[in-house]
């Protein structure tokens, strides 16, 4: 009888592990996923509310309490399906520490001639979002969504430098060119891919 109180003792509380375990894991898929869900809805916000034909509609219905977004662009990456928004210069939130930061020297996308530059981590880290950078070639594509315009570049080169805390953008200065920047693993360098711009449209 006692064997048997004992046996059923430890059914419980093998049960009631799996049952913790199984409810650990949950919270884990749900805590990594809800960052991913939110980011999506934000940048599908941004997209919306930017859109020259919303903008277009918007002053039809004189709609002056347009909602605004928190993002200042758009960065897509298919290659390494990468889809972020980037805050603007003089908001908390832009820095490498926090996302994808864009660098004060930079110019806009519809900047004639202009450069655009971009920073973020390389790692196993939440904003390591250039982690993948490494995997893109020559012609691959990079899209920014700017003020209603999708701007298409092409990936052109690449280069190392030292991290020094200065660094050149090697460019054509009669180019409009997308600059992005992260560390090299196990080097004390970081790499610089070179886009130039080939097409822009209204989206």
């Amino acid at each position: 009888m006692i064997k048997k109180i004992k046996e059923n003792k430890y059914k419980v509380i093998s049960l009631v592990l799996i049952f913790i375990s199984f409810r650990f894991c949950l919270m884990a898929i749900y805590n990594k996923e809800k960052p991913k869900q939110i980011e999506e809805q934000k940048v599908s916000d941004y997209i919306e509310i930017t859109s020259i034909e919303d903008k277009e509609k918007s002053i039809e219905k004189n709609n002056d309490t347009q909602i605004k977004s928190e993002y200042f662009l758009i960065l897509e990456i298919p290659k390494i399906n990468l889809k972020k928004g980037v805050y603007n210069f003089d908001n908390e939130n832009n820095s490498v520490e926090k996302g994808i930061q864009l660098i004060e020297k930079s110019d806009m996308p519809n900047v004639k001639n202009g450069n655009l530059i971009l920073a973020s981590h390389r790692g196993n880290s939440d904003v390591s979002y250039f982690n993948d950078l490494h995997k893109l070639n020559k012609d691959d594509m990079i899209y920014v969504y700017f003020n209603g315009y999708k701007y298409s570049y092409k990936i052109k080169n690449w280069y190392k430098e030292k991290k020094t805390g200065h660094l050149t953008i090697k460019r054509n200065e009669n180019k409009n060119v997308i600059a992005l920047i992260t560390c090299v693993k196990n080097e004390d360098n970081q790499v610089i891919y070179i886009g130039e711009l080939v097409d822009q449209e209204r989206y």
